[in-house]
This record gives C-alpha cells, structure tokens and sequence, in this order.
C-alpha cells in the first residue's frame, strides 16, 4: 500500500488495520501489547525486584509450571 501523506499515522495504520485478515489483526494486537508493555519506563520498585528475585530462585531451583 502506498503511504498516502494527507494522512495521519493513526489513520493510516487504521486503514491498515482495516485491509487486514483476522488473522493478520489478531497478530498485530499481540505485536502492540508488547511494545505497549517494552515501553514502561518507570522504575522499579523494591517489591517489584523482590518478585523477580523470587521468580528467578524459583527457576534456578527447578520450582516452574511448564504450560
């Protein structure tokens, strides 16, 4: 598709959006909540590192659900 410059970004992944699969959107969601998500920059908190303290003597001591 041809980027069409009397258009926003938003509009333009909107159009996007609109000529895509369910599939191919479905996809995309996943894609966006994870950069949403590597976005964060706010620091971490002191329960935040005790938990992933935790998580990470938890695997190192083989105590993990595998899905």
């Amino acid at each position: 598709m041809k980027r069409r410059l009397d258009l926003t970004a938003k509009e333009q992944v909107h159009s996007l959006v609109e000529e895509m699969s369910e599939d191919q959107a479905e996809e995309l969601l996943e894609e966006l909540h994870y950069l949403s998500a590597a976005v964060d920059d706010e620091p971490l908190t002191e329960e935040d590192i005790a938990s992933i303290d935790r998580g990470v003597q938890d695997i190192r001591a083989g105590r993990v659900i595998s899905p």
